[in-house]
């Protein structure tokens, strides 16, 4: 009995020493450090270096900081990245599927220019690679982009803000191109109510028409393969978030997301022209009773 309580003893003892010389604590994980990189240029610098209808090699040294506005995730920008830092915006044109994971919207990059191109697709200006053998912008390889300082896009801190830029549909114009906007006070015209953004069933894309009651309108371009293609479009009033765009002369929106959309308001009564609708006091005959020929 007394040799059973000995080693029950030495045990505990063993036990106690053993526990004791164990830390307990949980370490906290390491905070992610960053790449932050010199910088000496702008989105606007390059885009000065832009000739439309062409495709040109940026040889300069230029690196320049911007944050993600759009990104892929809904699958209404293809292949697309959409960058904008304090003084213009453009998109890159990357050789990858779901580039969201990595350069997702609100993440800070940095952007080593040189040896990439700058050329445009219908007017809208775009950074890629290239030319191909049909002079065509090629995308670029996705290797390009990385968290590591060697990376020429350089994925930094998320969760970065740019609020968009107030602007009215008939106040639209290049310096807003490849930007965040926000237009007020719009609804989309009555011949688009119960439609939904795209044809999900043929994967085709789609315009759908926003009027600001005033009679000026912009186009919403959404793609078929975007996950909310068919769903259907609010018919109310408000505001709407999204990229400006053009398709040669065609002033667009792109949505991000649904999300995006606060139509929840009356609408103007505008129906397709915008505006009131005036009571009917004529007809084309009563018109054509003016009429007196040779006069004015």
């Amino acid at each position: 009995m007394i040799k059973y309580l000995y080693s029950s003893f030495i045990l505990l003892a063993f036990i106690g020493v053993f526990t004791a010389c164990v830390d307990n604590t949980i370490d906290e994980p390491p905070i992610k450090e960053f790449v932050s990189l010199d910088t000496n240029a702008t989105i606007q610098d390059v885009l000065d270096l832009w000739q439309p209808g062409e495709i040109v090699e940026i040889t300069d040294d230029l690196v320049f900081e911007a944050i993600v506005i759009a990104d892929d995730e809904s699958g209404n920008f293809f292949k697309n990245t959409v960058i904008q830092d304090e003084t213009a915006g453009i998109s890159i044109r990357l050789e990858a599927n779901n580039i969201y994971a990595v350069l997702p919207a609100g993440r800070r990059v940095y952007v080593r220019a040189q040896g990439m191109f700058i050329g445009d697709f219908a007017g809208l200006p775009q950074l890629g690679f290239g030319p191909d053998e049909e002079g065509d912008m090629l995308t670029l390889p996705f290797e390009f982009v990385g968290d590591t300082e060697d990376a020429r896009i350089v994925a930094a801190e998320r969760n970065q803000v740019i609020e968009p830029t107030s602007v009215r549909i008939n106040q639209l114009g290049t310096q807003h191109l490849n930007t965040l906007i926000r237009i007020e006070d719009v609804e989309f015209i009555s011949n688009d109510l119960e439609s939904t953004y795209a044809d999900a069933d043929n994967l085709a894309a789609a315009n759908r028409t926003l009027d600001d009651c005033n009679g000026n309108l912009v186009i919403v371009r959404t793609s078929g393969f975007s996950d909310f293609a068919a769903e259907v479009i609010p018919n109310g009033n408000g505001d709407v978030v999204a990229v400006y765009n053009i398709f040669n002369t065609t002033r667009q929106l792109a949505l991000r997301d649904p999300s995006d959309l606060d139509l929840n308001g009356d609408r103007c009564g505008g129906g397709g022209g915008g505006g009131d609708v005036p009571d009917v006091n004529a007809s084309i005959a009563d018109i054509l009773a003016l009429y007196q020929e040779g006069v004015v």
